[in-house]
């Protein structure tokens, strides 16, 4: 770790904060990840992933890895409910990529975990597992999370736990 480096707890290991362990960690920040869970979570549903987000997955450095699980839809189909009417399409595959310079992806959220946990395994960064971590104090020099008994000092403390 370079001297100098930001210390930063990241509470919460869904998708949002491991993106932002990726991104802070290829900064040089030092960060440790507290997940409640004991493990990565191992549920979800499909995730559409647009041009523009596919463009932070070219910069978090998976855009190969979450091509390999994902399915690119060459359009949306938009129906009347009551007679399956079309009402209109939306053009996405080869048209979107060349408009937009990405594809449109869907992928299962259990596989963009996956794949986000372990870019950032590979970067170092820190997990906590099974920590319900709670922020004890913030100044303008640290601030402190509490788990348990344990206590960690951090530079910078930020939320990504959800509705939590």
């Amino acid at each position: 770790m370079p001297e100098g480096s930001l210390s930063t707890g990241i509470v919460g290991a869904g998708i949002g904060g491991l993106a932002l362990s990726i991104l802070l960690r290829k900064a040089d920040f030092d960060i440790t990840v507290f997940e409640r869970s004991k493990h990565i979570s191992e549920f979800g549903a499909g995730v559409q992933l647009s041009p523009n987000g596919i463009k932070v997955i070219r910069q978090l450095g998976v855009e190969k890895q979450i091509t390999k699980f994902a399915s690119c839809p060459e359009r949306i189909v938009i129906r009347k409910a009551e007679n399956n009417k079309v009402i209109s399409k939306i053009p996405l595959g080869r048209v979107a990529a060349k408009r937009y310079a990405a594809d449109f992806l869907q992928i299962h959220r259990v596989d963009l975990i996956d794949v986000l946990f372990n870019k950032a395994c590979e970067l170092g960064v820190n997990f906590q597992f099974g920590r319900e971590a709670i922020v004890k104090s913030v100044n303008k020099e640290s601030s402190l999370i509490s788990c348990g008994e344990n206590k960690f000092k951090f530079d910078a403390v930020i939320s990504a736990d959800g509705v939590h």
